[in-house]
């Protein structure tokens, strides 16, 4: 939860940097990881030509940013999509009418925004 009193100030600072240098709504998670925690990012990724919204989750650590995972659910009734989802990550959970899969991202095609990313880290924590 973003803003927790537990939160370290300069992680707080990188996500309220990230909302309004790069205009996404950031969720900080203080409580995940191993370090200052997880940042949650909504990406749009197009895979096999469609696009899926997915909760992109980063590692934020005194040290850097890194990317983890993204988070894709979709329609249980929407079969190509999840078709293509099969084929490229794995399957987490159907509940109420919904599946949710594990996507795994390749580092270079999210290279502008981390770079971004990278850049605020540095000036925050100065790397």
């Amino acid at each position: 939860m973003s803003g927790a009193a537990d939160t370290d100030p300069r992680a707080q600072e990188f996500v309220d940097r990230v909302e309004a240098e790069l205009g996404y709504k950031p969720d900080l998670a203080a409580e995940l990881g191993g370090e200052l925690g997880w940042v949650s990012l909504d990406l749009l990724f197009e895979i096999r030509g469609e696009e899926f919204v997915a909760a992109t989750d980063f590692e934020l650590a005194e040290s850097g940013i890194e990317v983890l995972y993204a988070e894709i659910v979709v329609d249980e009734a929407a079969v190509r999509r999840r078709e293509i989802l099969h084929d490229v990550g794995e399957r987490l959970v159907n509940v109420g009418g919904e599946e949710s899969f594990r996507y795994e991202p390749a580092e270079e095609d999210l290279a502008p925004l981390l770079a971004d990313l990278r850049e605020i880290h540095a000036d925050v924590f100065g790397d």
